[in-house]
């Protein structure tokens, strides 16, 4: 795939690449050389940081910083208390996400429309959602760990098996085991 080669980078988590070796095609940038969503005629809509094709699915890779999230929702929204808003909170969480699946599997259909070998390449393979939590403190760990279930689920059933067939969350450590099992 060729054509893509002006999007492949390594991937980034935490602000550090995540293995030389570990390179993925880049959706989310602006700049001028690489700009994946104005190359197939969008505008800056809502997707992941990177998508990687394997042999049997295209994984769609968004890190995210979730815990500094739902400290900064709550705090916007501290008038609100308990369960009412933990589920606004969550709410954004998930919508946040699912557009940015729903804006990277637009790229890939415009990528392949647009680009033959791209179509071929990707054409009836399973799309995976992996959601990267990063900066987790050990003190974070514990409500991560109560949230990412829920999580996970609530963003399976939002997107469901037909658009994506899998959600995974996970920390970098587990990305890089993953990733690198894949090669």
């Amino acid at each position: 795939m060729r054509e893509l080669t002006k999007y492949s980078e390594p991937i980034m988590v935490g602000g550090e690449p995540l293995g030389d070796a570990l390179l993925a095609y880049k959706m989310d940038c602006t700049s001028d050389q690489s700009n994946m969503r104005r190359d197939v005629d969008l505008g800056t809509c809502n997707c992941c940081d990177y998508f990687r094709v394997e042999n049997d699915c295209v994984l769609l890779i968004e890190e995210t910083r979730i815990i500094d999230t739902i400290k900064e929702l709550k705090s916007k929204y501290d008038e609100l208390v308990g369960s009412k808003r933990d589920e606004l909170v969550h709410s954004v969480i998930r919508n946040e996400n699912r557009q940015k699946a729903y804006g990277s599997l637009l790229i890939l259909c415009r990528l392949a429309f647009k680009n033959e070998s791209v179509s071929s390449v990707i054409k009836d393979k399973p799309v995976k959602f992996l959601l990267v939590v990063s900066a987790i403190s050990d003190d974070d760990a514990f409500y991560f760990d109560d949230l990412s279930p829920k999580l996970r689920n609530d963003l399976k059933s939002l997107l469901t098996a037909k658009v994506v067939a899998d959600v995974e969350i996970l920390n970098p450590g587990k990305l890089k085991e993953k990733l690198m099992s894949l090669n």
